[in-house]
């Protein structure tokens, strides 16, 4: 293969990495949007929502890694 078939494919994986990372970033917005939704409602169980929102961002982050 030459150096431009292998950029090409490299560039090809590339994308399909970041289409799938945008899909999860946008289903942890999706969960966070609905956790801010029920902190506004359910203001005794902030601190549930807190450590929940806190997991999401653990698990965006190890889907960004």
């Amino acid at each position: 293969m030459t150096n431009e078939e292998l950029l090409r494919d490299r560039v090809a994986k590339l994308e399909v990495q970041m289409v799938h990372f945008s899909d999860k970033v946008d289903d942890v917005y999706k969960k966070v949007e609905e956790m801010h939704a029920i902190l506004l409602q359910a203001k005794g169980a902030r601190w549930v929502i807190v450590e929940l929102a806190g997991v999401a961002g653990l698990a965006s982050g190890l889907v960004r890694s």
